[in-house]
C-alpha cells in the first residue's frame, strides 16, 4: 500500500502546499498482506494536510481483499486523527472510497475542501465514490463533493457498520446516484445543499 507516503502509527506528521499526482498502490504488500491501499497515501498515526492536491491516484486490485482510498487511506487503528484542510481531490480511483477510506476507528475531520470525479469501481462492493467510512468517527464541514460515482452505493458519500459520520455546510450533488448512503453506519446531516 501507499503509494506516496506512509505516516507509521504514534507519529505525527504535517504538510502543506502538497500535491500527489498518478500515484499507484496495490491492495497487497511485498510481505503478501492484503487489505488496504492508499493511492497517495496511507495513515497509521496523527496526519494534517493544507491545500493539498490529489489528482488521478489509484488504489489497484493486486489480489485478494479489497483496494481502499484511491488517493488516502485514514488507517490509524489507535484512534489518532487525520485532518484535510482545503485540499482537491480529483480523479482518484479505488475499488471502495474513491477519494479517501476511514477505518480502523481513525478520527477524521475534512473541511474546506472539494471532491470530483472521483470513483468508487468495485464490482461488488464499490461504495463511497468520494469518501468511504468504514469504522471510526467522521467530520465533513464545508465541503463540495460533485460528480462523484460508484458501483454500489455512496455515490459521495458513505458510512458502513461501526462508523459515524458527521456532516455540516456541505454542498452535495450531481454525484451519479444518491449522493449520501448509510449501511448500519450513523449518518447526521445538517445545513447543507443536495
Amino acid at each position: 500500500g501507499a503509494g506516496a507516503v506512509l505516516v507509521e502509527g504514534h507519529t505525527s506528521v504535517y504538510m502543506s502546499d502538497v500535491t500527489f499526482n498518478n500515484n499507484v498502490a496495490d491492495n497487497i504488500s511485498s510481505s503478501g498482506m492484503t487489505g488496504m491501499a492508499g493511492g497517495a497515501v496511507i495513515s497509521n498515526g496523527d496526519l494534517v494536510i493544507e491545500n493539498g492536491s490529489f489528482d488521478s491516484n489509484r488504489a489497484r486490485d493486486s489480489g485478494p481483499g479489497i483496494s481502499h482510498g484511491g488517493a488516502l487511506v485514514a488507517a490509524s487503528p489507535y484512534g489518532q486523527s487525520v485532518t484535510i484542510n482545503k485540499s482537491i481531490f480529483t480523479n482518484n480511483s479505488a475499488e471502495d472510497g474513491g477519494a479517501i477510506s476511514q477505518t480502523n476507528n481513525a478520527h477524521l475531520v475534512v473541511a474546506n475542501s472539494i471532491f470530483m470525479n472521483n470513483s468508487a469501481t468495485g464490482a461488488t462492493t464499490g461504495s463511497g465514490g468520494a469518501i468511504m467510512n468504514r469504522g471510526g468517527t467522521q467530520f465533513l464541514v464545508n465541503n463540495t463533493i460533485v460528480y462523484n460515482s460508484a458501483v454500489s452505493s455512496g455515490k459521495g458519500v458513505m458510512a458502513i457498520s461501526g462508523s459515524t459520520t458527521f456532516a455540516t455546510s456541505n454542498i452535495i450533488y450531481n454525484n451519479d446516484g444518491e449522493d449520501l448512503a448509510a449501511s448500519g453506519g450513523t449518518l447526521n446531516v445538517e445545513a447543507s445543499i443536495f
